[in-house]
């Protein structure tokens, strides 16, 4: 029971991303603050680079969960389940927050069903963690890993939505 929960518990600290992977290594730019007022007419590069910010700091906070995730120890997996539970409530929040600033963005009219795509994805990434942090919540081992399967399916369906956009960070591994 104790390899299913630390195999549990790695696979979740993979899925719990907003915009894509780790991204230490890009410079910082200008805020999401920033990014709330765009007029119709912006070009694909100014999204990009709003979009990015605000995947850059969505990237930061998650590094963080994640850290708490891998911090788990000890137990059964019921017992690691249950310290997950509030964990993944705040990733899901999140989620949320960081879906509604991409939203308030303008994307260059061409590429509106793409980003469209894209974000509908993360909302189902959203329900899908709010779904593991009922599971972890009961106990439910098997509704977790099942759940985790669909989440990290979805995943996937965002990367391959935005890879060749032109994003750095969104949708970076």
């Amino acid at each position: 029971m104790r390899q299913l929960a630390a195999l549990i518990l790695v696979l979740l600290a993979f899925s719990i991303a907003a915009c894509g992977g780790d991204d230490d290594d890009d410079e910082a730019g200008g805020g999401a603050a920033a990014t709330t007022e765009q007029s119709s007419g912006a070009s694909k590069e100014d999204f990009i680079e709003q979009a990015d910010e605000i995947c850059r700091e969505a990237n930061d906070e998650f590094g963080e969960i994640n850290e708490r995730l891998d911090a788990i120890s000890g137990g059964s997996a019921s017992e690691q389940l249950a310290q997950a539970e509030p964990i993944l409530r705040e990733g899901a929040e999140q989620v949320e927050q960081r879906i509604g600033e991409f939203r308030a963005l303008t994307p260059p009219p061409a590429d509106e069903d793409m980003i469209d795509r894209y974000l509908d994805a993360a909302e189902d990434q959203r329900t899908y963690l709010e779904q593991m942090a009922d599971a972890a919540g009961a106990e439910d081992v098997q509704e977790f890993q099942q759940t985790n399967d669909r989440l990290q399916e979805i995943a996937a369906e965002r990367q391959g939505i935005v890879e060749g956009y032109g994003f750095e960070v969104c949708g970076s591994e």
